[in-house]
């Protein structure tokens, strides 16, 4: 008994004295924030492979599970198949649509002077010659021409020199996500020990719970939005064809990007899309505006209610500013992430008001019933209070102090 007592002495000192040393490190590195910074990349650089790994992974479960499940093949046959589609599909847009896209992009920089001399004209003959001068002279849009596409250009060189660099840890990542997904059980058994082991069993379940929370909101909202979006770039590239619209795959691209977005994201697309046929032909772009928008109508109206049925379950007014947070802190990354994390910060907003409201039910009762009270605040006779002010006001207590005096 005596030795039980001095095993638990030991086992509750050592994690004081843990506590202490991690608190010790933790002062220590804000202390020295250079080195955290360093340390940070340095650990990001080392990890990203397999953080890579584990979100190609993620992306390609759904696709091996179902054909595990629904198919009745094993685990080494569905990956070998999830992979070959993957690489047909990676296969097929690199031959067919990247040349495309990039030829978009070089017709696009290089029309980029005629859409300004465009713009210029337009200007000079609609709007007075002085005002015409100070927003050219303001704007500058004819010198800094040159410098755009400069910058451009110079942008494009670097992602591409970025981009095959990059190749080999894709390469990398796509081994490791093989790996990942071939032996999840077991990896996901060695993360559930690991939990357990440092949260122990109270905060173990409570983080496990956390996890598939946001699982459960990502599989759910990404997927979705992802096959909805494709749906609508293939029918939005299918009407710009009928249209003849410039920069055809281009716009379908970005349509369907910012198509992920709820609410205003589509909308970018759709003045993307009109304004780079603004300047060829007014019409045209007139035409792509009203065909855009219908599409979009469509999807929000329509398709994605249909294939969503409203699963992230937050309101619109929430959902635009978890978009905002999101798009300042994380970009482009951080507004595709923001609607399903704010749908996770709602299942525990919900949560901890239906414990409260269970544990203090007349405020429930007060919240649905109570009726705020002024009547003492209002005056039955509404000429008193014009009879009132009147009698306060200093130029009618001039006008009767004279009255008297006669």
């Amino acid at each position: 008994m005596d030795l039980d007592k001095l095993k638990e002495k030991i086992k509750s000192n050592f994690y004081i004295i843990l506590i202490i040393l991690l608190a010790y490190i933790g002062i220590k590195l804000i202390d020295n924030a250079n080195l955290l910074v360093t340390l940070y990349n340095f650990t990001l650089n080392l990890l990203w492979p397999f953080l890579l790994a584990f979100i190609i992974a993620y992306i390609l479960n759904p696709l091996m599970r179902f054909l595990e499940t629904k198919c009745n093949l094993s685990r080494g046959i569905s990956l070998l198949i999830t992979f070959i589609v993957v690489s047909l599909i990676v296969a097929f847009c690199i031959v067919y649509v990247l040349p495309e896209v990039i030829s978009n992009i070089k017709a696009l920089v290089n029309s980029i002077p005629d859409m300004v001399t465009i713009a210029d004209n337009w200007f000079q003959n609609n709007l007075s010659i002085d005002l015409a001068n100070k927003l050219a002279k303001k704007l500058n849009l004819i010198q800094n021409i040159g410098e755009w596409s400069t910058k451009l250009f110079n942008t494009a060189l670097s992602s591409l020199v970025t981009f095959t660099l990059s190749v080999f840890n894709w390469i990398f990542a796509l081994i490791i996500a093989a790996y990942y997904l071939y032996y999840k059980e077991m990896l996901l058994k060695s993360s559930r020990k690991f939990i357990f082991f440092v949260l122990r069993e109270n905060l173990g379940k409570k983080f496990l719970t956390f996890i598939h929370s946001v699982h459960y909101m990502l599989s759910t909202y990404l997927w979705v939005r992802a096959v909805e979006s494709t749906i609508v770039a293939i029918a939005c590239f299918i009407g710009l064809i009928f249209i003849r619209s410039k920069y055809i795959v281009l716009i379908s691209i970005v349509f369907g990007v910012t198509n992920m977005i709820p609410y205003f994201g589509p909308f970018v697309g759709i003045i993307f899309g009109t304004i780079l046929n603004l300047f060829i032909s007014p019409m045209k772009a007139f035409i792509i505006l009203i065909y855009l928008f219908i599409l979009q109508q469509i999807d929000g109206n329509w398709l994605g209610p249909k294939m969503s049925s409203n699963s992230v379950g937050i309101n619109p007014i929430a959902c635009l500013f978890a978009i905002t947070v999101g798009g300042k802190l994380y970009g482009m990354f951080g507004m595709l992430l923001a609607v399903p994390i704010a749908g996770v910060i709602k299942i525990y907003y919900d949560k901890f008001f239906k414990k409260y409201n269970n544990n203090h039910p007349e405020i429930m009762e007060l919240i649905d019933n109570y009726e705020v009270d002024i009547t003492e605040l209002k005056l039955s006779n509404p000429k008193s209070i014009k009879s009132s002010f009147i009698g306060n006001h200093p130029i009618e207590n001039k006008s009767n102090n004279k009255e008297n005096d006669e």
